[in-house]
């Protein structure tokens, strides 16, 4: 189900899979605004979408991993847009990242998965290889993905492109 026209997004695009679960749970009400990673003081929050009904009522819908990014217009984004997967532990990002993530971004991101992995993060925060994706050939000739190829990015690369003020 689309997002309808006149809806305000502020402070970035919010999750359309969370859009579509407070639409579904509260039939009859219309969301007027919403709000991804909404701050709560000085603490950034990438895990909660927060939506206001046409009542007045406020809806937050909290998960346990980042589901939304800083882009480089310092908008919050979903963070489908960077990733192929994503958990709590581990992100397969997209070859075209680099073009959209804000470096403060990344370096929280860093940062998070240094904590929450005893300090390992280069071996969660993997990038897909720009190569041609291995494919295998199926009946009929056509052909099927066989799987991504992702890499690990190394510690010390992460840290150099969140450092760069031109990355």
């Amino acid at each position: 189900m689309p997002k309808p026209l006149n809806l305000i997004e502020e402070n970035g695009l919010s999750d359309i899979n969370d859009y579509e679960t407070v639409v579904e749970l509260n039939p009859g009400r219309t969301v007027v605004k919403a709000i991804p990673a909404p701050r709560d003081g000085a603490k950034i929050n990438p895990h909660v979408s927060r939506f206001e009904l046409d009542n007045g009522d406020i809806i937050n819908i909290f998960h346990v991993k980042p589901i939304y990014y800083v882009n480089k217009q310092e908008e919050w984004r979903p963070m489908e847009e960077i990733a192929d997967e994503f958990g709590n532990h581990y992100i397969k990002l997209k070859a075209d990242w680099k073009s959209k993530v804000h470096p403060e971004y990344l370096r929280w991101l860093h940062k998070r998965m240094g904590l929450i992995n005893a300090g390992k993060p280069e071996d969660l925060i993997l990038e897909r290889d720009e190569q041609e994706i291995p494919t295998k050939i199926v009946p009929q000739g056509l052909s099927e993905k066989v799987g991504q190829v992702y890499s690990r990015i190394p510690d010390a690369a992460l840290e150099a492109m969140w450092r760069n003020p031109n990355f």
